[in-house]
């Protein structure tokens, strides 16, 4: 997918909401956005919570799937998909 001013827009307030909820506590962060779909992918430390993790989806009006499991290391590994939406009822897959 091509990048837009919309999803360039949508990356920067992803990065914000890494940095103001979860600040020094993760590491390896990767993230990009593109069209109307942002992906993120970090490990993080144990004093950090689901609820956090989930508040994360709060830069925008997101759908999301989420991911969180034991990484290889002593830490956590998170992983999600965002998708904006106002109304998750419309979205479909298609070909």
């Amino acid at each position: 997918m091509q990048k837009s001013q919309a999803s360039i827009e949508r990356e920067i307030k992803l990065f914000e909401q890494l940095t103001n909820k979860l600040g020094g506590r993760v590491f390896g962060e990767e993230y990009a956005c593109a069209g109307r779909i942002c992906v993120v992918q970090f490990s993080y430390d144990a004093d950090v919570s689901k609820e956090e993790l989930s508040d994360l989806s709060e830069f925008d009006k997101n759908y999301v799937f989420m991911n969180h499991a034991a990484d290889a290391g002593e830490g956590q590994q998170f992983r999600a998909i965002y998708i904006q939406t106002d109304d998750p009822s419309t979205l479909t897959i298609g070909d």
